[in-house]
């Protein structure tokens, strides 16, 4: 059976932020369900929400989360020098980190740059077969 991060993290990668978001309230006891929520917020458009989710939650997270979350934000903004910048450093503060890795990808493919961003992903898989936002991604890149 599918646990409550997993079924929202479809939710989200199938562009339905508000059901993921569902989800994810219902995962809040960990880092992660957290984390799923600030990014479900982004997703939504709710920028100042995930400002105060992410203030209000950030010691409860890695420094590679935080770092990673930071990155979403500053793209959420439309910052994506910064955001790039910020991936970066999650992924070298997270090398062994699928939501790094995808945080990069989603990153590169809002600066134009689809096959770096492909190459993000295949490590992200490569770290996590499972991580569904990842496979998704990749197949609507090859898709392109």
């Amino acid at each position: 059976m599918a646990s409550a991060l997993q079924l929202g993290d479809l939710e989200f990668a199938s562009a339905r932020p508000a059901a993921a978001g569902g989800y994810y309230v219902s995962a809040l006891s960990d880092a992660k369900g957290k984390a799923r929520l600030i990014e479900a917020d982004l997703q939504s458009g709710r920028i100042v929400h995930a400002q105060l989710l992410l203030a209000m939650y950030r010691a409860v997270f890695d420094q590679g989360t935080a770092k990673v979350l930071e990155s979403e934000l500053a793209l959420a903004e439309g910052d994506t020098e910064a955001a790039l910048q910020i991936a970066r450093a999650a992924v070298k503060l997270a090398p062994e980190s699928a939501s790094a890795q995808y945080a990069l990808s989603s990153v590169l493919l809002a600066a134009g740059e689809p096959t770096g961003a492909a190459h993000a992903l295949r490590v992200a898989l490569d770290i996590d077969a499972d991580f569904s936002p990842a496979a998704i991604t990749l197949a609507r890149i090859r898709l392109a």
